[in-house]
């Protein structure tokens, strides 16, 4: 009976350990990224980005130029930053650990958004990371899209 007790007591411990050991990187690789352009200049896209992010209900840790990371050839010329958003926190019985890296690439008036997206949930016992999700990059390139008609 006693055993049976601790058992009941000790299993949501293990069950649950590991809830705040998530660790996500700052900087994500390029694996699933989503894209989308837009026209319009560097200033208004990264001003509707931002929007999107706070609407969304995403904070921005860091802002940069992407070359700290990784040189992108095909980009020489182009206006560029880089939005590293916080890790934040979903699920009340699963809990996930989500982070998204947005590249703002400019020129002229043709922008260019891309999302990286990258998720831990974690199962208790064990983990599962998974990179993109369509979802949350259609509803943002959506806002975004609402965000710059707004500015025009």
């Amino acid at each position: 009976m006693m055993k049976r007790f601790l058992f009941v007591l000790i299993l949501p411990v293990i069950f649950f350990s590991g809830c705040a050991t998530a660790r996500i990187p700052a900087y994500l690789v390029d694996q699933k990224p989503f894209t989308e352009r837009f026209f319009t200049d560097h200033q208004r896209t990264l001003h509707a980005v931002q929007q999107a992010l706070n609407e969304l209900g995403w904070n921005i840790e860091q802002e940069m130029e992407p070359g700290i990371f990784e040189i992108q050839p095909g980009y020489s010329g182009w206006k560029k930053t880089l939005l590293i958003t916080n890790v934040r926190i979903v699920g009340r019985t699963l809990v996930c650990h989500e982070r998204m890296n947005i590249y703002v690439r400019s020129h002229e008036d043709i922008s260019e958004v891309e999302i990286r997206i990258f998720k831990v949930k974690n199962w208790g016992i064990f983990k599962t990371k998974s990179f993109g999700n369509k979802k949350i990059a259609g509803n943002f390139f959506q806002l975004i899209q609402k965000n710059l008609e707004v500015v025009l």
